[in-house]
């Protein structure tokens, strides 16, 4: 049984994502759950439809590294379902597998199937900023392949898709600040693109936080230095 109220709380103390994922896991293996995934698009990606997919993951490294060379990002039917905006959770199994007319996604999900997820619930994920874009996905796996909507109640159903969102809410910016190297924003340079991306001059930005004029455009330097942007719009955008 999962203790679902102390899982949540041990996600919200964690320091870092290694640390909340490694909590996660932990309670979730108490449900049978052994497989667990965690991807998001790469930020470095311009394009979201070939963007890899970066993993945080229970999985043999040998797995993920055959993943990763084989592309099977591509081809992987739930980041396809991603990809094209879906936000509903599902279950999946070997019912579901047999149903995909895609031999190739066929092909890929059978390989993931003999790498060690029987069944899973599989829950996309939104960007926090566009809440109608999917970025990310949680696939709860267990290495049984027996049907997991008959194994798993709706309680305990809402129960794993929210403690899937509490992670990602808790874990997407850290991740993506990492991948792209971008270092924290002091609040000073946060609270100055806060007001650029409302829309406000830099006098009035001066105005609204008591600031000098060269003071906030200091901090506008700093903060485009540190999150690597080319252009002030840029920065803005990556701070979002």
């Amino acid at each position: 049984m999962i203790d679902f109220t102390a899982a949540t709380e041990r996600l919200i103390s964690a320091q870092n994502a290694a640390e909340r994922f490694k909590a996660l896991t932990t309670a979730l293996a108490d449900g049978g759950f052994d497989q667990i995934n965690y991807g998001f698009f790469d930020p470095t990606s311009a394009d979201r439809a070939e963007a890899d997919v970066i993993f945080l993951s229970t999985m043999t490294t040998g797995w993920l590294e055959f993943y990763q060379d084989r592309a099977l990002h591509l081809t992987d039917p739930h980041v396809v379902k991603v990809r094209e905006r879906n936000l509903t959770p599902y279950f999946w199994d070997d019912d579901q597998v047999s149903r995909l007319d895609d031999p190739v996604l066929r092909d890929t999900a059978l390989l993931t199937r003999e790498a060690g997820i029987g069944a899973a619930l599989c829950v996309p994920m939104a960007s926090t900023f566009d809440p109608l874009t999917p970025v990310a996905g949680m696939t709860l796996g267990r290495s049984e392949r027996s049907s997991m909507d008959a194994s798993v109640s709706t309680r305990d159903a809402f129960g794993l898709i929210a403690l899937s969102h509490l992670f990602h809410a808790l874990s997407l910016s850290s991740l993506s600040r990492e991948r792209l190297g971008i270092r924290p924003l002091s609040p000073r340079e946060r609270d100055c693109l806060t007001h650029v991306a409302t829309g406000l001059r830099h006098d009035a930005i001066a105005d609204r936080l008591g600031l000098s004029r060269a003071t906030v455009e200091l901090h506008l330097g700093n903060a485009r230095r540190k999150l690597k942007a080319r252009t002030l719009a840029e920065a803005t955008a990556r701070a979002v």
